[in-house]
């Protein structure tokens, strides 16, 4: 902690006293911080998710909580997790960039229960989750689409087969055969009612996932290391 008060001085966060100022001493808490790291690999494939099935039965189900999509995908514990750095960002957000993330390191350097590799990790595999969540929901309303056309296509086929037995009837059956074509037409709107409302579903899902993507990507983004260049013997 009195590296991290030495950091937070230095910054002029705060404002140390004569007694507080001899008792940190001379040594940088950001020298405690090892500046090179092995850097994260680039865009690793999304991590495959199982989507819930509706209660109501429809395709998907909205506004999911990203806390169940991370149990259903088998999300390890982080003893430091990406929200809660992203909640200390938040704290800090009147500082600049560079003085931030010089906060948050120091504050790394200053407790042992964790360090700044388990928000990125934790951050890298949420990504990775969400973007197999967003994949899954694709697959869904690929699914229905094709359950639906085969739906509607089954209904135009039992008109088509019921107007045919109708019209070999006499002239008082022709009232049955037009309540059958409504019927049939008012079957097929309905299904594609519903599939239009689960597209749009799809669509609203997969943009608050893209939202909060972009908020785990501020970790990564000003976190991982840049890569160090090789160099030819």
């Amino acid at each position: 902690m009195k590296g991290l008060m030495r950091f937070l001085a230095k910054a002029r966060l705060v404002e140390l006293s004569d007694d507080e100022l001899a008792d940190a001493g001379t040594e940088s808490a950001v020298s405690a911080i090892d500046p090179v790291a092995e850097p994260l690999p680039v865009e690793p494939e999304p991590v495959a998710v199982s989507l819930p099935v509706s209660p109501d039965g429809s395709a998907v189900v909205e506004g999911l909580g990203f806390d169940i999509i991370y149990t259903n995908a088998g999300l390890p514990h982080s003893p430091f997790p990406a929200e809660r750095l992203l909640k200390l960002l938040d704290g800090l957000r009147a500082m600049d960039a560079a003085t931030r993330k010089m906060a948050v390191l120091a504050m790394d350097a200053a407790d042992d229960s964790w360090v700044i590799d388990d928000p990125i990790a934790d951050a890298g595999l949420k990504i990775r989750i969400l973007d197999g969540y967003k994949q899954s929901l694709t697959a869904r309303i690929r699914e229905t689409e094709e359950q639906t056309a085969a739906r509607i296509s089954e209904v135009h086929r039992s008109q088509a087969e019921n107007a045919d037995i109708i019209r070999r009837k006499m002239t008082e059956l022709e009232q049955l055969l037009q309540e059958d074509i409504a019927q049939s037409a008012r079957q097929a709107g309905e299904l594609e009612a519903a599939l239009r409302a689960s597209r749009e579903t799809a669509a609203r899902e997969a943009r608050r996932v893209d939202q909060e993507i972009e908020r785990l990507r501020e970790i990564p983004a000003h976190f991982t290391p840049p890569a160090t260049p090789s160099t030819q013997p």
